[in-house]
């Protein structure tokens, strides 16, 4: 997940887990974010990422995130998408929901 606070740079939060659903007996991180009206957050599923550099594609939707961040949600998403398009094939399902706090 993608934390974007609304006076700070977009940030990965939680830290390593198991992929929900896959694993009866999954390991979740857990971290507390205080969050302010206007503060955002992008969930995502596996199937953005490639299978041979997660990292690199972490760090790659964080900087889209950032990018988009000052958009209107449904902006943000729409323009998410095209960058996200422009850099990985498709070959997974791909999902992603922005909120907003």
């Amino acid at each position: 997940m993608i934390f974007i606070p609304k006076n700070n740079k977009a940030r990965l939060a939680g830290g390593p887990s198991d992929l929900l659903g896959i694993f009866e007996a999954a390991t979740f991180a857990v971290e507390k974010i205080e969050v302010e009206p206007g503060d955002r957050f992008v969930m995502f599923t596996d199937g953005l990422l490639k299978q041979l550099s997660i990292k690199a594609e972490l760090d790659t939707l964080v900087e889209i995130a950032q990018k988009h961040r000052d958009y209107s949600l449904k902006e943000m998403m729409n323009k998410m998408w095209v960058d996200i398009q422009a850099t990985k094939k498709q070959d997974d399902d791909q999902t992603f929901l922005v909120f907003e706090v």
